[in-house]
């Protein structure tokens, strides 16, 4: 992991996940970005393609939890893994993530935690 920043003329400030890997820290196909306020807090959720899972970082890049982890397509019974696009409903708290191999969507709690 790497403390860099961007500044607002576009310098770079900050970075996150520059190694690859499943691992905190390393981030593994990051596909689809969403950013979500959180009442007091700006969240950035990451979909990483080829970790097929979704992770929820912080406004300073530091990851937060695991949001969703989707397995292998070996490991599902329906064969379906890797999300290709999310959609995060902050009205609502749900995740809505677009499953790669014409897998669907596959809908979560974007706040589990606080139900």
């Amino acid at each position: 992991m790497c403390d860099v920043q961007i500044s607002t003329d576009g310098t770079m400030l900050r970075s996150y996940g520059l190694k690859p890997g499943d691992k905190v820290g390393h981030l593994n196909g990051p596909g689809h970005l969403a950013l979500v306020s959180d009442v007091t807090h700006l969240l950035l959720v990451v979909a990483e393609y080829h970790s097929s899972r979704i992770m929820l970082h912080d406004s300073q890049l530091r990851p937060l939890r695991l949001l969703a982890n989707l397995g292998h397509a070996a490991d599902r019974q329906d064969g379906v893994e890797r999300p290709r696009r999310i959609c995060v409903v902050a009205e609502s708290g749900l995740l809505l993530i677009g499953l790669a191999g014409g897998g669907g969507v596959e809908v979560n709690s974007l706040f589990a935690d606080r139900q």
